[in-house]
């Protein structure tokens, strides 16, 4: 089973001299049942994101920055 979780941005204003808020949604982060996560973002349509557990530089040769 693919567990669905919105992924927001939070946008505070103000009316009738109150603070509102809005959410708006941004995309989709999916949870597979074997630890998977893939994250979709709306503005990148078609271009999923993989995620993986943080390691430390010493282990991660594959990125640098």
């Amino acid at each position: 089973m693919i567990e669905y979780v919105d992924i927001c941005t939070k946008n505070t204003y103000h009316k009738d001299g109150k603070e509102q808020v809005r959410w708006l949604k941004c995309g989709t982060l999916k949870l597979l049942d074997d630890g998977k996560k893939f994250i979709e973002l709306n503005h990148l349509p078609g271009v999923t994101f993989y995620c993986f557990p943080n390691k430390p530089k010493e282990e991660s040769n594959e990125f640098s920055g």
